[in-house]
């Protein structure tokens, strides 16, 4: 995860619609990326991400999720905290020496006065999504994520303040192999060009239609 942003940001993710940060948020500071490779059930250690074939066996034994495969990332920017200006104007009362008061021309002191900067704790809970089940066939490049090697991966408490009251989704899907049963060995990402299987014009990854074939 790369916060490209010049506000700190606050990070949820669940794979296979599990929490995998057991309650907490990542703090991903400005111009600043971070790996995550493990569940981070405690701080220290923790065991690392593993992606495998979803069969039927597995089906039989704990259900076929409907989120199975995706990664949910979910973020949401420190609120930008601003600062206002006032001008206080000392005002010199002159003695009283007929009815009326006299204001003589005041001098101008600066005084800055900051907005709210109250910090509230970034761990926060995450609802797991709701499963359902369904009796069929897993396709080959199905997979589900367990739990693998051991990491030693190592995080601490952190802080964060206000946050914003919009919340950024990003949702992945991880596949094992193509539809024509090879294995992916280039990622797929935003920069790629996707190539026409009729025509062969390659266009942007956000393209859902061929602009030459429509």
């Amino acid at each position: 995860m790369k916060n490209m942003n010049t506000q700190r940001a606050q990070v949820e993710v669940s794979i296979d619609g599990e929490d995998v940060l057991s309650g907490k948020s990542l703090i991903v500071e400005p111009n600043s990326e971070i790996e995550l490779e493990r569940f981070v059930e405690n701080l220290s250690k923790g065991n690392r991400f593993r992606f495998i074939q979803k069969t039927q066996k597995i089906i039989e034994h704990r259900g076929d999720k409907i989120d199975d495969g995706f990664i949910r990332v979910v973020v949401r920017f420190e609120k930008v905290v601003k600062t206002v200006h006032w001008k206080l104007i000392r005002q010199h009362f002159p003695p009283i020496t007929h009815p009326g008061v006299y204001f003589s021309r005041g001098s101008l002191d600066d005084a800055t006065l900051k907005g709210d900067t109250s910090e509230i704790n970034c761990f926060q809970s995450v609802n797991a999504g709701e499963t359902l089940e369904r009796s069929v066939i897993p396709k080959e490049d199905e997979g589900i994520t367990v739990k693998g090697s051991e990491s030693q991966q190592q995080f601490r408490v952190g802080w964060i303040g206000q946050l914003e009251d919009v919340s950024h989704v990003i949702i992945l899907r991880l596949r094992g192999t193509k539809g024509d049963g090879m294995w992916i060995e280039t990622p797929v990402t935003v920069k790629t060009k996707l190539q026409c299987p009729t025509c062969g014009t390659k266009s942007k990854s956000s393209a859902k239609f061929c602009r030459e074939c429509r």
